[in-house]
């Protein structure tokens, strides 16, 4: 078994203090920057037609529904606020009535 003298013993203390003295660095400071969250995430939506094909005077029942939306408007041939989710009746009187549809979600 080897000894320690006292300047090897001193060393090994210092190199032991040193070691754990250093730390983990730890988390980084408070910084300036103020917490900004991350956007939420997109509205997405699903619209479907029922029937696919009709005559004129028919009933068409529009249903749509929405994920990550709090607000649903439409506009073109079926517009004005709408649900985030639901369905409607329409009456076809002219062709080519709802040709032209547009649905707006947003999420704010």
């Amino acid at each position: 078994m080897t000894s320690l003298s006292i300047k090897n013993y001193i060393y090994l203390v210092t190199i032991i203090f040193l070691i754990s003295s250093c730390g983990g660095g730890g988390g980084g400071g408070g910084g300036d920057e103020p917490y900004t969250p991350p956007p939420p995430p997109n509205p997405t939506a699903s619209i479907s037609a029922n029937p696919t094909t009709l005559y004129l005077n028919e009933t068409l029942t529009i249903s749509w529904s929405s994920t990550n939306a709090n607000a649903c408007s439409a506009s073109g041939a079926w517009s004005g606020d709408k649900s985030t989710s639901g369905d409607e009746e329409i009456i076809v009187t002219e062709d080519g009535d709802l040709e032209d549809v547009f649905v707006k979600l947003t999420n704010n």
